[in-house]
């Protein structure tokens, strides 16, 4: 197991909720859910702590309507005497921020104080005068429970002790016919069932919405994380490869150089006619490998997104014809002669003329060593039905098997991987792929193997330049 799948594997373990206290396995992730519904409820705990201040009062006036005049001076003494000011005591005591977090304990204070001395006048109380405070035990039992921004566990607490006191209260101490104390019994003991289960699936319910939100934002900080480490690897990535390409170069461009000048006696005869040979295999040798370094490192650039478009009005023929010479110089391959075949009418484009160069050079390069010597190869350019350009590099060759995604992908090459009939890193379509989307362009695909291929571009309307006079047509077939 390794660190990350370790430190999850922690995490989920310490969000495990205990079935019974309803605790979460974690201390730490204990601590922080309760930092998190003290904040969340703090505002709704003073309304209800205001309102159990508020009922507490009320009541007397209940009791004033009901006991016993002798009865009332007793309870209104333990009402308002002490009972509010208890009441009201620990509403003020937790106001503070710092003794905030004591809310848990000081209010099931107030709750097991609350009834005990409501228990204690419903026991010196004689019947049916005393039903006003098992009225209030039902009302303060459905309160208790409805405090879901309190521990479950401390209100469960409170609420099963004092059923048990009431219980025995109604059972043994108080004079109550026995049809009336069963009845007061079952049902004090079904609204405190109700209200525990009611209570347990709010405290369910509230921390795993805590813990589902804690794992989000866990997944969030990670995915960023990541993204970042993608990015920097990324960053480095281009580095690497900008500096390496640098390094490179600057031999190669030597070797090159050197080799040309050998294979043209520009300082005197070789002497040996298989030294020229050499020479010129040497040079050649050179050159490829110059155009792969620039396509890995045009491609690594294109993946960061820091390939820039520099847009010019170009006329596409030029650039076709620029680009076959290109192509003639980089490649020291055979293949038949390419044909340019495009509409002189044909508008001006909006693109960088050094990519669409490169684009063409590729397809052209790709053309050439698929395209035995007795083949075809052309480019043509039309301009389609919604006014965009489309150039078009058709052959006769061998063309690419029918999973065209796959040879259009980065180091994918065609034919035999065993035999490597075909020299290169499979760049080239993925290169003109990412040069073409920088003009908003679509690189189409149509071939059949053993008949020929078909690549074209097709420019959006808004890259092409009006032109004046009528358009002829030119077919793009083979």
């Amino acid at each position: 197991m390794n660190q990350n799948d370790y430190q999850e594997s922690r995490w989920v373990d310490g969000a495990r909720l205990h079935p019974l206290s309803l605790h979460f396995a974690d201390g730490d992730f204990e601590r922080r859910f309760e930092q998190y519904r003290l904040r969340e409820t703090q505002r709704t705990h003073r309304v209800w702590s205001s309102c159990a201040v508020g009922f507490c009062l009320l009541f007397g006036l209940l009791e004033y309507l009901v006991l016993p005049a002798s009865y009332f001076a007793q309870a209104a003494m333990l009402r308002y005497g002490l009972v509010a000011p208890v009441l009201l005591f620990l509403f003020f005591y937790t106001r503070p921020v710092a003794l905030r977090p004591l809310h848990n304990s000081t209010r099931v204070f107030g709750l097991m104080f609350a009834h005990a001395v409501n228990l204690y006048l419903f026991i010196i109380t004689p019947y049916p005068a005393n039903e006003l405070y098992y009225l209030f035990a039902l009302l303060t039992f459905v309160f208790t429970h409805g405090f879901t921004f309190l521990r479950f566990s401390y209100t469960s607490a409170v609420g099963w002790t004092a059923l048990l006191c009431y219980m025995a209260a109604i059972l043994w101490l108080v004079e109550l016919p026995m049809n009336v104390a069963i009845m007061n019994a079952v049902i004090l003991f079904f609204v405190t069932l109700t209200a525990f289960f009611s209570h347990y699936n709010s405290e369910v319910s509230l921390r795993r919405g805590f813990r589902s939100r804690a794992a989000l934002r866990r997944q969030v900080r990670r995915s960023a994380a990541l993204t970042r480490k993608a990015e920097e690897s990324d960053t480095a990535k281009s580095n690497f490869l900008t500096m390496m390409s640098h390094e490179l170069r600057t031999p190669l461009n030597a070797i090159i150089g050197f080799a040309e000048m050998i294979r043209q006696q520009m300082l005197g005869p070789i002497g040996n006619e298989s030294y020229r040979e050499y020479i010129g295999d040497i040079e050649a040798s050179g050159r490829h490998l110059l155009r792969i370094i620039d396509d890995i490192l045009d491609i690594s650039q294109a993946q960061a997104g820091r390939l820039k478009l520099n847009d010019e009005e170009i006329d596409v023929a030029d650039v076709a014809e620029a680009a076959i010479a290109l192509s003639h110089r980089y490649e020291a391959t055979g293949g038949p002669p390419v044909r340019v075949d495009i509409d002189p009418q044909l508008p001006k484009l909006r693109a960088d003329g050094l990519k669409l160069r490169q684009i063409l050079m590729n397809l052209v390069s790709n053309a050439r060593k698929a395209t035995p010597e007795d083949g075809r190869i052309r480019i043509a350019g039309v301009l389609d039905d919604s006014g965009g350009i489309r150039i078009s590099i058709v052959d006769t060759g061998c063309g690419m098997p029918p999973d065209v995604a796959v040879a259009a992908a980065p180091f994918a090459e065609r034919g035999d991987q065993m035999v490597r009939q075909q020299e290169g890193l499979g760049l080239g379509l993925p290169l003109v792929r990412a040069l073409a989307a920088l003009h908003n362009a679509n690189v189409q695909i149509e071939s059949t193997v053993g008949m020929g291929t078909t690549v074209t571009l097709a420019f959006p309307p808004a890259r092409t330049i009006a032109a004046s006079g009528p358009l002829r047509a030119v077919s793009s077939g083979g």
